[in-house]
């Protein structure tokens, strides 16, 4: 295939329903792990704002315990721009964004959704914990309403699809320019932010999800 045709191939930005970027949004009373650099208790008490201040002063995003995995993880979202108004309902209006090739090269990748069946094999037949907690760690489980073993009772309703998530499982250092933009709920959050970061980062790339928030009440294109 020559080159021409290859990037053609991969030329994804007429796609509304695909997105180049990532993004982690915080929300209040995230849990962290011991090896936070700042006061375990105190960052569990973190409003979003908080959490997303802590983050950028730190340049440093931290892995934390992912449920039915018991692995650590760092979490991001694929959602396009138009389904993360509704996203931002189950997490905070407040959050951070790269491009998937940023994340890709500090070792993220997609997280495949599976069946409790397969999980269940996972943890039950590998008997090497660091090859199973390597396979563990991109998996999360599946179980919609029309799993009938859920309808059976047999496992709790699972459904994460939506988020099509990327996990990394190393913390994420970064730098102000690696950061594709961030999302805050008001403008005068942005005058709250670290001086460092005010001082050193584009406030063009800043979204403010009230703006957006009144855009859809007024030329009403997305899901509510």
């Amino acid at each position: 295939m020559g080159k021409q045709n290859q990037k053609k191939q991969l030329d994804r930005s007429n796609r509304p329903d695909f997105s180049v970027y990532l993004s982690h949004f915080t929300k209040d009373g995230d849990f962290c792990h011991a090896e936070q650099e700042v006061d375990v208790e105190a960052f569990r008490r973190m409003t979003a704002f908080e959490r997303l201040c802590s983050i950028l002063s730190m340049k440093k995003i931290k892995t934390s315990i992912m449920p039915w995995t018991n692995t650590f993880g760092l979490c991001f979202t694929e959602c396009p721009w138009s389904s993360l108004l509704v996203h931002t309902k189950n997490y905070s209006s407040y959050g951070i964004g790269f491009t998937k090739e940023f994340i890709y090269r500090n070792g993220g990748s997609p997280v495949s959704y599976v069946r409790f069946k397969l999980l269940n094999a996972i943890k039950k037949h590998i008997s090497d914990s660091k090859t199973k907690d390597n396979i563990l760690q991109f998996l999360t489980p599946y179980s919609p309403d029309y799993d009938t073993d859920y309808a059976k009772g047999k496992y709790p309703r699972v459904d994460y699809t939506h988020e099509r998530e990327w996990r990394m499982v190393e913390d994420l250092s970064f730098d102000y320019l690696d950061i594709a933009f961030i999302v805050i709920k008001k403008h005068e959050d942005f005058d709250l932010l670290p001086q460092s970061f005010r001082d050193n980062y584009n406030r063009n790339k800043i979204i403010v999800m009230d703006n957006y928030r009144l855009v859809e009440e007024l030329w009403p294109v997305h899901i509510k």
